[in-house]
């Protein structure tokens, strides 16, 4: 009964062990772009976590972001994912409301 319960123990620890040792496989990690690569291959990059240099700019009619190594235009509209808007304002029907009922992904 004794050496049951050690060799259990020993396959415990052995188990943590082995998952402590192994990376975390499904932590995402951001892919390292240009802004450049995102306009000139959107679908591509559609809903991917992906890391970027540039500015932003916010105010009326605008949150979006730019660089100048990536010159053309337009410049990358942003927007919040999950449940927070950025309160950006439209001339059309936009509002200053920071959040949304329903999550966007």
């Amino acid at each position: 009964m004794r050496i049951q319960m050690m060799e259990t123990h020993s396959r415990i620890l052995w188990a943590l062990g082995l998952l402590l040792c192994v990376p975390c496989a499904w932590c995402q990690q951001p892919e390292k772009i240009t802004l450049c690569d995102i306009k000139d291959h959107p679908l591509y990059y559609n809903h991917k976590l992906v890391e970027v240099e540039g500015f932003v700019s916010h105010d009326f009619e605008d949150f979006s972001s730019s660089t100048p190594e990536c010159p053309y235009t337009p410049a990358i509209w942003l927007e919040y994912g999950g449940k927070h808007k950025s309160g950006t304002i439209y001339c059309c029907g936009g509002d200053a409301e920071r959040t949304r009922a329903n999550a966007c992904d």
